[in-house]
C-alpha cells in the first residue's frame, strides 16, 4: 500500500473509497437508530379523531358543532 495520493495505485485508492464508504454505512445506522428512538415516545394524538356516523358542522371559527 502506498503513502502517497500522488503515486497510490488502484488497490489504495479502492481501500480508502471502501472504508469510507464503510464509515458512511455506519454513521448513518446510528443516526436512524437514534432518531427510531427518539420517535418511540407515547403516542399522544394532537389532532381530534372524528368518529364515523356523528353528523358534524363546521362553524367559520372552526369549531365543531354537533346536530
Amino acid at each position: 500500500m502506498n503513502h502517497s495520493l500522488y503515486s497510490a495505485d488502484r488497490q489504495t485508492h479502492r481501500r480508502t473509497i471502501g472504508s469510507a464508504f464503510v464509515a458512511i454505512f455506519i454513521v448513518t445506522l446510528l443516526g436512524v437508530s437514534v432518531i427510531s428512538k427518539l420517535e418511540r415516545g407515547p403516542a399522544s394524538p394532537s389532532v381530534a379523531v372524528l368518529r364515523a356516523g356523528i353528523p358534524l358542522d363546521t362553524t367559520d371559527g372552526g369549531y365543531f358543532i354537533v346536530r
